[in-house]
């Protein structure tokens, strides 16, 4: 039994371990019909910071729809929608807000919101996690998910509020061991990614901390509070892996050349289901890399193993009635 019960699971890993990139990438492609949508509706209602509801509210109903888990609020609009379950946790991030712009007459899904545009792509951004949300979810109901868990984050405010530093605040991040972001880039070619290891952009943050210990005698460190161990594990402890991608979206025949942030930018809808394709991708290359020893895999098992738990139990009851039956026998003799 347990040797079926060992077959039962490595088949199990083997299913996962089959997901491809080249299979996401044809799975969100059959999406992108869906996804273009996804995106015009979203681009009609840009909103400002921490104001993103009609936004907020599209994202739960298409969650919902999916009866793909969720918590919020954070930062007043944000959500964290939740795939899998279990270490190790990777996290995909998009932007919501949009920007005080007015956008130009022509599109026949222009902004609804005078004086507000998704004039940086980010009603891109979320059609992509979005896409990406919905693979990994129909891949985790087949089986095919590698253990652990993929948190999908709408971050409200990113073009000023610091809408990201507020959801960790609020501990939205609190247990991710890694989270990716993209962000489209006009100069780039349709199509093409592009990143780096290290820095990637500019960028300036400086903080100060100070670590309080106790003093006392070196021979009864029990006693003291050791300010150097506790630094050293603060550094440590900060040092969440965090990785930005561009997905290049340059296209002169879509017309999608302007700059991000202009009135007449636009965004070449081609891409979406590769962006889609390549935050799942990369969501499943995460959690197949770190794979937790003894995780989802063995507590799947756990399950299947009471039947024969309970077969063994029933065995050694039989056997204790004979001896006591036995023992009675020799007792009246």
């Amino acid at each position: 039994m347990k040797a079926l019960l060992f077959l039962l699971v490595a088949a199990l890993a083997a299913v996962a371990s089959a997901l491809t990139p080249a299979d996401l990438l044809s799975r969100a492609q059959a999406l992108q019909s869906w996804m273009v949508e996804q995106r015009r509706e979203l681009h009609k209602v840009p909103e400002p910071g921490f104001k993103e509801f009609k936004t907020h509210s599209r994202i739960v109903r298409f969650l919902e729809s999916h009866n793909i888990p969720y918590r919020f609020p954070y930062a007043k609009t944000g959500i964290v929608a939740e795939i899998g379950s279990g270490k190790p946790v990777v996290a995909i991030r998009t932007d919501m807000d949009a920007l005080p712009i007015h956008e130009p007459e022509g599109a026949a899904f222009r902004s609804q919101h005078e004086g507000w545009m998704h004039a940086c792509g980010h009603d891109g951004h979320m059609t992509m996690a979005m896409g990406a949300a919905k693979l990994l979810w129909e891949a985790h109901q087949a089986g095919e998910l590698p253990p652990g868990s993929v948190y999908i984050v709408f971050q409200p405010a990113e073009e000023g509020g610091a809408g990201g530093d507020i959801m960790i605040q609020e501990g939205a991040l609190e247990d991710v061991d890694a989270i990716f972001g993209m962000h489209v880039m006009p100069h780039l070619p349709a199509g093409s990614v592009h990143t780096r290891p290290g820095t990637i952009m500019a960028g300036a943050l400086s903080f100060r901390v100070t670590v309080a210990g106790r003093g006392g005698h070196a021979a009864m460190p029990h006693l003291n509070v050791d300010p150097v161990v506790a630094a050293a594990g603060l550094v440590s402890a900060l040092q969440v892996p965090c990785a930005l991608t561009f997905l290049g979206i340059r296209n002169e025949t879509a017309g999608s050349v302007h700059a991000l942030h202009s009135p007449k930018f636009t965004l070449d809808e081609g891409v979406l289901y590769k962006g889609a394709a390549m935050h799942a991708s990369v969501a499943v290359n995460y959690l197949r890399t770190y794979a937790v020893p003894g995780g989802q895999a063995a507590a799947a098992a756990t399950p299947a193993q009471e039947p024969a738990e309970a077969e063994a139990d029933e065995e050694e009851e039989a056997e204790a009635e004979e001896v006591e039956a036995e023992a009675e026998r020799k007792d009246e003799l």
